[in-house]
């Protein structure tokens, strides 16, 4: 083993070797494949890890893949030939009224958050001293409400009052 390590050609060897795993991680990246899963095969298999990645099929996401009438192979949505059996397929056309309803609604979001500012702009300031109404809505500012004596216990909330 120290007879191999020592040779003249051995860095050259294992550069050249590591080059071909990141070559091949690289390139099986691209393809949406693993990066390090593709670095180890390239380190184990060199050259043929290089080629492997390069032949390699790209791996299509669930979302952007649909099947090959034809051959039953997945491809891409907007492909107009199969990548497996070279059959010229229909490319599917995005759904143009769920593009136009997006924009819409985009629309309608941008305008709201727009409306909102703008209304929020034009209120005057508060006095100093005031809060914001509690969780029924009324103003905390306002004077306090006390019932007419007399008053029965569901009018106050359902607790009675003391007579005085």
């Amino acid at each position: 083993m120290d007879a191999v390590i020592q040779h003249p050609l051995f860095p050259t060897v294992a550069i050249i070797w590591t080059m071909f795993a990141m070559g091949s991680g690289l390139i099986a990246s691209e393809k949406n494949r693993g990066f390090w899963a593709w670095v180890l095969i390239g380190l184990l298999l060199g050259p043929i890890g290089l080629l492997w990645a390069i032949t390699a099929d790209r791996v299509i996401p669930p979302d952007e893949a649909r099947v090959c009438p034809f051959c039953g192979g997945t491809i891409n949505k907007t492909a107009t030939r199969c990548s497996h059996c070279r059959r010229k397929v229909i490319a599917e056309q995005p759904d143009s009224a769920a593009k136009i309803g997006r924009e819409a609604a985009g629309a309608v979001f941008i305008l709201r958050h727009a409306m909102r500012r703008a209304a929020g702009a034009a209120r005057p300031p508060r006095p100093a001293g005031t809060r914001s109404g509690g969780p029924t809505g009324t103003p905390s500012d306002s004077p306090p409400v006390t019932p007419a004596s007399g008053s029965s216990p569901a009018s106050t909330g359902g607790t009675p009052l003391p007579k005085s």
